[in-house]
């Protein structure tokens, strides 16, 4: 990652110091940077529902929150935050801040279906002016607890069912895109009527994620539970809207698939050599999103799809670029088959896309970062062809590159059923199968991996209470009693088999009410761990293609296909998703060279 006024790349030899943020009681489902002022401040929210402000210009060893506010009641988890007016229970952030620091109002959207935003106001700025020093008298529990928690100064209720995404628009921050677990997803405007819905845009299953555009006014991303990823302009959701002053018409409230700019494949595919893996008569899965993000100039994203593979497509054609894997550590040895290495089957992963790295999460306990190729290098790379040429073992050869035969994603008749006579086209995308790190230190499944817009640090926050903040260096003031070796991140925590103790941690958190979990202790909670690695062992086990509530006459029934109940609990065992690849792939020192 290259920052402003520096030709080295900071993230070249990876991110191996770190630090924990603690101040969460409960998982930590999200993370965000104000998009002003040098994004200096980080916003956290997850299962306690508090939402506490960093100051990333500070000294992070041992910090403590800037400030906190309330989120939503017990058992409502903020899943998502935005700053620029926006932050979530899951977190899925985008601030604003205009001059003066009071003008910073982070939202947030949880399980509730409720949308709050937030006053950063006088406690914050005065935070940021006047920094308060640590008391010698108090520990870190103690110091958390004297923060005062906000209340929201703003309360929008639209949605019917709970949140799974919400972003603010990046030059107009009264116009927030909130997408949520029914088929729903709506564009309110606090200008109109203190933040009416003023279109709505609807899919056939439930919606995953929604992000603005970067650099067009118009344009948002979406992507859902059954394969749709899209490309949408908000002036097809309504007649006659008029950006600048708020003015609409009519809203028509589409389906997003009849008004897409441009919807892209989502759908998996299998060969005639590999149909025996599958459930008889299946050969197409439409894929589980979790989360998309844009890189900085918006003509690339990524989708973090679920029991698959972090896919990069451009904006302008429906195919895409690559698929990015852990078949190869960053030092370029071969992943053994019994080693863990990137999956995502159990938790929701949000990602970011910056400069040329893509990173997420994964449920080996570790974060992922791969360095994305130019475009180019990725087209010359990826093969389209035909159902017949593929069936006939043309990706073999295909270009001289190695492909996942695993990762063919089909397009035409089988992706969409609208015509069933139209020639389905298959996509080999190329292999990018060697991260350029990994994010280690974790001790249970990594949802968020938050590369910051112009630090050389990224936020990996998941199943544990902590934030972590990984660099390049020891980011600390106190290295004059530190040595330097002391604060290399340690390795991941290796999940174990389950034992009798594991398994009754599983059934007592089961039993146990959200009320119950949230102690007000910042340290981690083993029941919580142990009831994680629980379902990650049973996630494990099950294979999308062989799946007994598959549908498995979607490409030949479009009605079927629209009504029928949602898939995303099939799941692929990770194991199954890897076929014998050769070692020819997408070399990143070839394509970057130093």
């Amino acid at each position: 990652m290259k920052l402003p006024g520096f030709e080295c790349d900071f993230f070249k030899n990876g991110l191996g110091y770190s630090n924990s943020l603690k101040a969460h009681t409960g998982c930590v489902n999200a993370v965000s940077y104000s998009k002003t002022n040098g994004s200096r401040l980080m916003a956290t929210g997850g299962d306690c529902t508090n939402i506490y402000i960093w100051d990333l210009y500070r000294d992070i060893e041992d910090a403590i929150p800037i400030g906190a506010f309330s989120g939503p009641t017990v058992d409502r988890r903020i899943f998502s935050l935005s700053n620029s007016t926006a932050l979530t229970a899951f977190c899925t952030g985008v601030w604003r801040v205009c001059g003066m620091w009071h003008s910073l109002t982070p939202q947030s959207g949880s399980n509730d279906s409720v949308i709050y935003k937030y006053d950063l106001g006088g406690g914050i700025g005065e935070s940021l002016r006047h920094p308060r020093a640590p008391s010698d008298r108090l520990d870190h529990l103690d110091e958390i607890d004297q923060i005062r928690k906000q209340s929201p100064s703003l309360r929008q209720i639209s949605h019917a069912s709970s949140l799974s995404q919400i972003s603010a628009h990046p030059t107009h921050p009264s116009l927030i895109l909130s997408a949520s677990s029914d088929d729903e997803l709506q564009l309110t405007d606090e200008r109109v009527d203190r933040g009416a819905n003023i279109a709505t845009f609807h899919t056939q299953s439930e919606w995953r994620d929604v992000k603005w555009h970067p650099t067009s006014d118009h344009l948002f991303g979406c992507c859902d539970s059954l394969g749709g990823v899209y490309l949408n302009d908000i002036r097809k959701g309504f007649d006659g809207y008029n950006m600048s002053d708020g003015a609409f018409t009519v809203s028509t409230n589409p389906f997003v698939r009849s008004v897409a700019v441009m919807q892209y494949s989502g759908t998996l595919t299998l060969t005639n050599a590999h149909i025996h893996a599958a459930k008889e008569g299946l050969r197409h899965r439409r894929l589980d999103s979790s989360s998309m993000s844009f890189n900085n100039t918006g003509d690339l994203f990524g989708v973090v799809y679920q029991h698959a593979y972090p896919t990069i497509y451009s904006i302008r054609e429906q195919n895409p670029l690559a698929v990015l894997t852990g078949d190869y550590t960053p030092q370029g040895e071969r992943v053994q088959r019994r080693e863990d290495t990137y999956s995502t089957a159990c938790t929701t992963k949000h990602c970011s896309f910056q400069g040329d790295y893509l990173a997420t999460g994964s449920d080996d306990f570790r974060g992922y970062v791969w360095k994305v190729p130019p475009r180019r290098t990725m087209m010359d790379r990826r093969r389209v062809m035909s159902r017949e040429e593929m069936d006939e073992g043309g990706f073999a050869t295909a270009n001289g590159y190695p492909y996942d035969v695993r990762s063919a994603f089909s397009s035409g008749a089988s992706a969409s059923a609208s015509d069933s006579t139209a020639p389905e086209t298959i996509c080999l995308p190329a292999l990018i199968d060697r991260p350029a790190f990994r994010l280690e230190g974790h001790a249970s499944i990594v949802n968020s991996a938050m590369i910051h817009p112009s630090l050389p640090l990224i936020a990996t926050s998941g199943v544990e209470k902590s934030v972590k903040v990984h660099t390049p260096t020891p980011f600390s003031n106190k290295l004059h009693k530190i040595p330097a070796l002391d604060k290399k991140t340690p390795p991941s925590r290796q999940m174990g088999d389950e034992t009798g103790s594991s398994r009754r941690d599983f059934l007592l958190a089961l039993l146990s009410s959200p009320e119950d979990s949230h102690d007000a202790d910042i340290e981690e909670d083993p029941i919580t761990i142990n009831f994680f690695d629980s379902l990650l062992r049973r996630d494990r086990e099950v294979d999308i293609w062989n799946d007994d509530e598959d549908d498995e006459d979607d490409e030949d029934d479009e009605d079927d296909q629209d009504d029928q109940d949602n898939d995303q609990d099939d799941d692929m065992d990770d194991d199954g998703l890897s076929a014998p690849l050769s070692e020819d792939s997408i070399d990143i020192d070839e394509v970057y060279p130093v």
